[in-house]
């Protein structure tokens, strides 16, 4: 489970559920992606080949080159995650080394589009000195290369962030109800964690000197209370203590807990998550 807030938990489904929809909701846009790095290379390539057919002098020759090796590269890793991705038959590290290759080269590459479209626009052939053949052709590129890096790249790349953190929840989620299970199975192990936090372990004696803050509380909090059991209502309680108590903790503390609660990917989860997801592994005996 996942935590939707500090007291309410929402089932995930699993990669492998995840995985059956990866047809119809996810192949589109990690193709497309692909599609849209390998046509950013072609248009850059090209760039920078007019440009310099007949300009020895452009000063954006090296940035173009980088542009193009960093593309390349952003290509090969991406299309090896591709392939990891569909042998583990998860898209978890879709794309995880291929990133920042591919912003640099798209910063280097709007670089050069609009050095190429202030030319274009205030000097025209003039400032480019290519010859009227390549001249249109050149803008005709550098109005495609802007418009591929500006939007198309930026909205396909939201996309693929977003499949890769969906199938990394899905993953935490599964380790977690692992993680539960072996706490729940080991009271030597629940208690070890409890004692960091000091008397966790005696919050179903506390039960009753709880119930002096119940003024502090919203009302909208006691009505909802109201419609709870006597059980579920205790259980409410000790998940809100322990919260109040790991919310107060450092980062440092945080991802200290998280490494002996065996939590995946903590360092990669903002404190809000990790917080919500300790709360909910401590709070489950």
């Amino acid at each position: 489970m996942i935590p939707n807030n500090p007291l309410h938990f929402e089932k995930k489904p699993t990669v492998s559920e995840l995985w059956k929809n990866e047809k119809k909701q996810y192949r589109l846009w990690i193709f497309l992606y692909l599609a849209v790095l390998v046509l950013s290379l072609i248009l850059i390539t090209s760039e920078v080949v007019l440009l310099n057919s007949k300009n020895e002098a452009n000063p954006y020759l090296w940035t173009g080159i980088i542009s193009i090796s960093l593309f390349v590269i952003s290509i090969i890793n991406f299309a090896i995650s591709i392939f990891q991705s569909y042998k583990n038959k998860s898209f978890i590290s879709i794309g995880q080394y291929a990133f920042l290759p591919t912003m640099f080269a798209n910063l280097f590459s709007i670089g050069i589009g609009f050095y190429t479209l202030s030319n274009i626009i205030i000097q025209g052939n003039t400032g480019l000195k290519i010859s009227q053949d390549l001249y249109y052709s050149v803008t005709i590129i550098t109005v495609l290369l802007l418009l591929d890096l500006l939007l198309l790249f930026p909205f396909l790349l939201r996309q693929v962030s977003k499949i890769r953190n969906e199938f990394r929840i899905s993953y935490n989620s599964e380790q977690i109800e692992k993680q539960m299970e072996e706490i729940k199975n080991n009271p030597e192990k629940y208690n070890a964690f409890m004692n960091m936090f000091g008397q966790f372990g005696s919050f179903g004696q506390q039960t009753n000197s709880a119930q002096t803050n119940k003024n502090s509380y919203s009302t909208n909090d006691s009505k909802d209370e109201s419609n709870f059991s006597t059980n579920n209502n205790f259980t409410t309680k000790k998940e809100e203590q322990i919260y109040n108590k790991v919310n107060n903790l450092s980062i440092t503390e945080l991802h200290k807990l998280a490494q002996k609660l065996e939590i995946s990917s903590y360092s990669e989860m903002d404190n809000k998550e990790l917080v919500n997801i300790i709360v909910k592994i401590l709070s489950s005996q």
